[in-house]
């Protein structure tokens, strides 16, 4: 991770950025601003209040003072009624900058002097008698103003203003400053290194910080550097792993496919065939082939329990031993029975299957088109159907066969020694045809969970036997995605339709 400088910036662009958009440290200033002027306001508000109290209270204990005075000053000259020396008191008091007027008022409540100042308030008023040797001879009034009281709190309420208002200013940039320094440089750095963790560079760390709580998002940020190079090394080697594995997946999908044709087949003529797997491998298979220029027909259909590479592999490995079989059958057809053919493929698979905990169910047919002689041998498989005409409709019947364990079984059930697969017999009509399959096909549920099996025998009751092999098989699969309504299958499916009826002109390839 490269080094991040930073950034020096003065105090105007400072300002400009900060407040140019919303940033923490704009809110902040804001925020500053607004309290510190609320409590500027209300303590100068409290201070003013209590400021023009006390004066009031000051002035009106002087007034009363200064009117006590001025009353007992009064008493000779009223009783003499000196009116000069009366004005001359008068003044004097009246010249108190507080003082707004005196007025003086006889016994008989006559006005003996009226003194006032034009233009001023008087909404401050102390009256005392005039007494003279305990005789009541007048009283007098003294007004006052609280008018100069309230314009030097005002002039005092001024200065404070502006001077808290520079102090505000130095605060708050100062403050900008200090948030610059402490709060806004690291985040620059912080978040200058998860730009560059997202751009894929991981080696380096964040420099560590100071202050406690942004040194914890420091190295939660260089943790997670960690973790996610981590991650991607694992992302990148599981990649390379997955690549590896697609490509050996879809060279044994290939291989496995290959599994399915029918080789040495006029397969619109004689056989025809339907293979859908569940996923990439499948645990199903088949096979056909003729021997005897195509008098002899062999077939088989298998399903390994279960689904995934080991059922792929075990899949593989069966139909590499019968096709290794194959020359051997195709020369010498007499010595191999659906039953010896079952117990070398046994043999073949024995360890295969112990170790990897697997069975498997075949079913192999022999057809002579001669003598229209059908043998059989069954490991566990579903029997085989035969469709035959019978009275202008058609016939379905199964393929009876004593009851086998399937390939593997006695080692899944830990069982004694198994017994040697043996062969059933039947007699075909001119015109039967044979269908194989696998339980995928006859299990195959619609969206109300119902199974296939009883639908597949109906239909094959309704089609009409002239029909060739590839038309009743689509006929059957048409059928089928109706059924289950276009839903994926939950097993693999295999079908293979079999026309017994010899062809005189058919020329085997094989």
């Amino acid at each position: 991770m490269q080094a991040i400088k930073p950034r020096k910036t003065s105090i105007s662009g400072l300002l400009r950025t900060k407040f140019s958009e919303r940033t923490v440290v704009r809110d902040l200033a804001i925020r500053l601003i607004l309290a510190l002027s609320t409590g500027f306001v209300c303590v100068a508000l409290i201070l003013f209040v209590m400021q023009t109290r006390n004066d009031s209270k000051e002035l009106r204990s002087r007034l009363t003072a200064g009117t006590t005075q001025l009353g007992n000053l009064l008493a000779l000259p009223m009783w003499t009624f000196n009116e000069t020396e009366i004005k001359s008191l008068v003044g004097t008091q009246g010249m108190a900058e507080d003082v707004t007027g005196i007025i003086i008022i006889d016994d008989a409540k006559r006005p003996v002097t009226n003194f006032l100042k034009n233009g001023q308030s008087k909404d401050i008023q102390v009256s005392r008698d005039i007494v003279y040797k305990g005789r009541k001879i007048g009283s007098v009034r003294v007004f006052a103003s609280t008018t100069p009281l309230f314009n030097r709190a005002f002039k005092n309420l001024a200065m404070v203003a502006v001077m808290s208002i520079v102090a505000i200013v130095i605060v708050v940039l100062l403050i900008l400053y200090l948030l610059n320094m402490y709060l806004d440089e690291p985040l620059h750095r912080l978040v200058s290194g998860i730009q560059l963790i997202a751009s894929g560079q991981y080696r380096d760390k964040l420099p560590s910080v100071p202050q406690k709580e942004l040194s914890r998002i420091t190295d939660e940020v260089n943790f997670m550097a960690e973790k996610i190079a981590l991650r991607e090394l694992q992302i990148k080697e599981n990649m390379e792993a997955a690549t590896v594995l697609k490509t050996e997946l879809g060279i044994a999908e290939t291989i496995q496919r290959s599994m399915t044709s029918t080789k040495g087949f006029n397969t619109a003529r004689r056989v025809a065939q339907y293979y859908q797997p569940m996923n990439n491998l499948s645990g199903d298979w088949m096979t056909v082939f003729e021997c005897d220029k195509g008098n002899t027909i062999y077939a088989l259909v298998g399903d390994v329990t279960g689904h995934g590479i080991p059922q792929g592999l075990v899949t593989m490995a069966a139909f590499g031993a019968i096709q290794t079989l194959r020359p051997l059958i195709q020369q010498n057809s007499r010595s191999f029975t659906p039953a010896v053919i079952l117990n070398i493929l046994r043999s073949a698979l024995v360890t295969l299957l112990h170790e990897c905990q697997l069975a498997m169910t075949v079913s192999v047919i022999k057809i002579d088109t001669n003598s229209r002689e059908l043998s059989m041998s069954s490991a566990g498989h579903p029997l085989p159907l035969v469709i035959r005409p019978d009275s202008g409709g058609v016939k379905v019947q199964v393929l009876s066969a004593k009851p086998q364990s399937p390939l593997g079984f006695e080692f899944l059930t830990r069982s004694s020694a198994p017994l040697a697969y043996k062969d059933s017999h039947h007699k075909l009509e001119a015109d039967d045809t044979i269908l194989l399959f696998s339980d995928g096909l006859t299990e195959a549920r619609d969206r109300s969970n119902k199974q296939f099996q009883k639908k597949f025998v109906s239909i094959l009751k309704s089609l009409d036997r002239r029909y060739p092999p590839s038309i009743l098989l689509d006929r059957v699969m048409q059928n089928l995605r109706d059924h289950t309504e276009g839903k994926q299958p939950d097993d693999d499916i295999c079908l293979l339709v079999i026309d017994t009826r010899k062809d005189d002109g058919h020329e085997a390839v094989a």
